[in-house]
């Protein structure tokens, strides 16, 4: 026998005379039955208040992440640009329907007047910007005129009729053609 094992069996009998001795000193206690099935019934309805409980917070959490789910369809779903069509929106010029006139405007309204063949369009009440009742150049123009306008700090044109006249045949730019969009 190795010296381990021999330390193992003095501890184990030393622990066994110390187990005897305690339970001398120290009775072990009769619990009545009444009171441990009392605490068996309490510890049951605990878990099972615990287990519901836990079960509602399952269900509760899962309606919640629905709910969130849903909110976030209802918010990004009705501004996807494919989905909406630029009639709805009353801003003339605006073709592309993100409320505001761009240049991205006047390019795709030369590029309709140009797959036509150069032939006017039919008019539509967001296209025919100029009212004139036909889709041409001129509308072009104008909403290329209204994509660069500056504006002043109360929103005010910063320059006024006559001035963008003057800009528009000054020198440098020798035919007003030159400001509108062409392919």
């Amino acid at each position: 026998m190795s010296g381990l094992q021999k330390a193992y069996k003095a501890w184990l009998l030393c622990s066994r005379r110390l187990l005897a001795d305690l339970s001398a000193i120290y009775p072990t206690p009769r619990v009545p039955a009444v009171v441990d099935a009392r605490v068996l019934n309490d510890a049951a309805a605990t878990y099972a208040r615990q287990a519901r409980h836990r079960r509602w917070l399952r269900w509760a959490g899962a309606g919640a992440a629905a709910a969130a789910a849903m909110v976030i369809v209802a918010l990004i779903l009705p501004h996807r640009g494919g989905d909406v069509s630029p009639a709805h929106y009353s801003l003339k010029g605006d073709l592309d329907g993100n409320g505001r006139v761009d240049i991205l405007d006047a390019f795709s309204l030369a590029r309709e007047l140009r797959d036509s063949g150069g032939k006017p369009l039919k008019a539509d009440q967001i296209q025919d910007v100029n009212g004139d009742g036909v889709i041409d150049q001129k509308d072009v123009d104008l909403v290329a005129r209204m994509a660069v306008q500056v504006t002043g700090a109360r929103g005010n044109s910063a320059l006024t009729k006559g001035s963008f006249t003057t800009v528009m045949s000054s020198k440098k730019l020798p035919s007003a053609r030159r400001v509108g969009v062409a392919l």
